[in-house]
């Protein structure tokens, strides 16, 4: 367990002086860093964009307004770990039926959220905790130090799957979050931005540089000796263009018949011109030879 690490919480009660004896308890305890305190559902929502995600949401089930029975529907892209609190044993049973990470009696104890708390290190040792998308921004937990890092989605270029794990690139910036590819499609798939070309590869609309063929080249903000070391066994291809006396590189990334779908989709948007594309820059023109052993 990461004994330095404090797991950020919100905390929900419409009691105000059990609320400061629950947040006393969790700062007190070492394992907790309490970063927002509320007296009802709605607020606690809609102060996420303001104090970013929590990693834990404790909440009381009997309150004024909003039940806490709905936290798990309404934190549900939210937090990971939704925890509820009830004084009668009926509502635990009434609580199950909503998913939540667990149900916990009052008056509260620390020694009760201790199994939470391991679990919540072992998954955060994994990068499995804390991806979703908030304000605008993908929030990941990076594979390799565990911080949670937000991603403007803008920014995105394209990702690609690496059996559990997707490597999502930006701008001087590689995110290697613990999940499928599947899912990462489904969280962006509202913003209309994003297409997914092959099994493993999903673009940004907006990033593309120009087609050549079923080749899309994308801006290479990622790492390019490793792309360079594996352009057959990854479908890549590469290309240096020339911009103002300066060397950029580009990806290619060779659309699949799995994503033949999504690519004609978006070239009957290109014809409508729902889609702009960028004018090709002026350089060497892509060899058609890089494709070989590509299929």
């Amino acid at each position: 367990m990461d004994e330095h690490y404090k797991i950020k919480t919100f905390v929900i009660d419409d009691e105000p002086l059990v609320l400061e004896d629950i947040v006393h308890q969790l700062n007190s305890s070492g394992f907790f860093e309490v970063i927002g305190t509320f007296l009802d559902l709605p607020a606690a929502f809609h102060a996420v964009d303001e104090l970013g995600p929590p990693d834990f949401l404790l909440s009381d089930i009997h309150m004024s307004g909003p039940q806490g029975l709905n936290a798990t529907k309404l934190f549900d892209r939210v937090c990971n770990f939704i925890v509820l609190m009830t004084a009668h044993e009926e509502s635990a049973a009434d609580a199950c039926r909503t998913y939540p990470k667990g149900c916990v009696f009052k008056p509260l104890t620390i020694a009760e959220l201790m199994p939470f708390v391991k679990e919540f290190h072992q998954l955060r040792k994994q990068g499995a905790v804390s991806n979703m998308i908030v304000g605008g921004k993908l929030y990941v937990n990076d594979k390799d130090d565990g911080i949670l890092r937000p991603i403007p989605v803008g920014d995105i270029t394209y990702a690609e799957s690496h059996s559990d794990y997707v490597k999502i690139f930006a701008p001087k910036f590689v995110a290697l979050p613990y999940m499928r590819m599947k899912k990462l499609s489904k969280m962006l798939a509202d913003t209309n931005e994003f297409i997914r070309i092959s099994e493993r590869h999903l673009i940004a609309i907006s990033h593309i540089e120009f087609m050549d063929g079923h080749i899309i080249y994308m801006p290479d903000n990622g790492e390019p000796e490793e792309v360079l070391l594996n352009v057959r066994k990854r479908k890549f291809v590469r290309r240096e263009i020339t911009k103002d006396g300066k060397k950029e590189i580009t990806v290619g990334l060779r659309v699949t018949d799995f994503g033949k779908v999504a690519f004609e989709r978006f070239m009957a948007g290109v014809k409508l011109g729902k889609y702009t594309l960028k004018e090709p820059r002026r350089g060497k023109k892509p060899n058609r030879d890089d494709g070989k052993g590509m299929e």
